[in-house]
């Protein structure tokens, strides 16, 4: 029984992290710019939102589309609490 509880902390990263490796590889490609570039914006937005709110850093999402007239930056960042409502 208690393995079974346990079997959940045990997950094989190595997929899920290779496929948010190639997520950023397709995801600079398209912007034509640095992986380095990519990191930085998303470090940078996460600083800004985690003054405002508490996020799931696991789960960000930043992509770039193409799309009319150009392209779009798009960022998912999951919202864990918002401590200071009344304040936002």
């Amino acid at each position: 029984m208690i393995s079974a509880v346990f079997q959940g902390f045990r997950k094989n990263h190595s997929g899920s992290l290779a496929k948010k490796r190639l997520k950023v590889v397709l995801v600079t490609d398209k912007a034509d710019c640095s992986p380095e570039l990519i990191d930085r914006m998303k470090d940078d937005m996460i600083r800004v939102i985690s003054k405002y709110m508490r996020i799931d850093r696991e789960g960000i999402e930043v992509k770039i589309v193409n799309g009319r007239p150009g392209m779009a930056l798009y960022a998912a960042f999951p919202i864990l609490d918002i401590p200071n409502k009344g304040i936002c």
